[in-house]
């Protein structure tokens, strides 16, 4: 009984990781079609695409290397074992994206 929550403890932190990086990759898409998004704008998409944005932290930063502008996005959130088994502390679930923006023509 005890393996069959674990399991199903690990399988909830793998779906709120996997649903965090799909988020931040699509927010990533957005950036690089709507260049006009600021770092609100694509905070604002993020937190959409998650339905939640309770204990959510998201950094947003440019930058520019070869003359080519990237946008980074990064969230991570933290997660407790509903069980208790793994202890009290908290575990973080984290993703992060890197794409360039593309040129207006």
């Amino acid at each position: 009984m005890l393996f069959l929550i674990g399991l199903v403890e690990v399988g909830r932190m793998l779906w709120l990781s996997h649903t965090l990086q799909y988020a931040v990759d699509e927010t990533g898409r957005y950036a690089m079609i709507n260049r006009t998004g600021n770092a609100s704008t694509l905070t604002a998409y993020l937190t959409d695409k998650l339905g939640s944005s309770e204990n959510v932290h998201i950094e947003v930063a440019q930058s520019t290397a070869s003359g080519v502008t990237y946008v980074s996005i990064s969230a991570h959130q933290p997660f407790r074992f509903a069980a208790g088994l793994f202890g009290t502390s908290d575990s973080t679930v984290a993703g992060s994206t890197s794409v360039p923006l593309l040129p207006t023509n």
